[in-house]
């Protein structure tokens, strides 16, 4: 009995370890000023915010060479326009920048796809991948009349650096972010699979308990 949990527990944790882990977080920028900071530009995750009359800008400040990914996407909701750009620019000296990147609207193939972590879809624009050396950068996310939701995904290693919970927390943020109850969280395999498991493992415990009695 008890190595018929541990393989279902190992199981379990492969599933949701091919889930194409990423850290989600929700941005909220309440002027033209607001900067949201990514501290670490290799680790994957996703911004999720909302365009309101002006553009979204990030900020990595690196003192190392780094390799960096990212690339736009927008929710599959009826709203929803394929629109959304960026651009990456590098602070120089005497507040001079120097334009690195641009990844246009214009030049996405907009693909609907299935995001596996939250159990919604979207579709893919614009991206950008290049080794940058050291320096200040500024990434902007904008629209013709920035009005409008997207996701940025920034990185690619799948190092989770929240825990549990907090992952699960900010499942449900992604799920309002889609205008979608809560509930619908179950629908991600990091809360349907470790409760799949317990009822599995309670019905084992169960007819454990019933054959050891007869």
């Amino acid at each position: 009995m008890p190595m018929r949990f541990v393989y279902i527990l190992c199981l379990s944790l492969f599933f949701v370890g091919t889930a194409h882990a990423y850290v989600p977080q929700i941005v909220v920028q309440e002027s033209l000023h607001d900067i949201t900071v990514i501290d670490d530009p290799e680790l994957s995750q996703a911004f999720f915010g909302e365009l309101q009359d002006f553009p979204h800008t990030y900020e990595i400040r690196s003192d190392k060479s780094f390799t960096l990914y990212t690339q736009i996407r927008v929710p599959e909701l009826p709203a929803s326009k394929n629109n959304v750009s960026g651009i990456i620019i590098k602070e120089q000296k005497k507040g001079r920048v120097e334009e690195v990147a641009r990844f246009l609207a214009e030049d996405a193939l907009w693909t609907e796809k299935k995001d596996h972590l939250i159990g919604e879809e979207y579709r893919e624009g614009a991206q950008f991948e290049k080794e940058l050396g050291p320096g200040v950068y500024r990434l902007e996310v904008h629209t013709p009349d920035n009005l409008e939701k997207y996701i940025l995904r920034v990185g690619k290693s799948e190092d989770m650096n929240i825990g549990y919970f907090e992952l699960l927390g900010r499942i449900i943020d992604v799920k309002r972010f889609y205008e979608t109850s809560a509930f619908w969280m179950i629908v991600s395999p990091y809360a349907y699979v470790p409760l799949l498991v317990l009822t599995v493992l309670g019905g084992l415990w169960y007819l454990w308990r019933r054959k050891m009695v007869t």
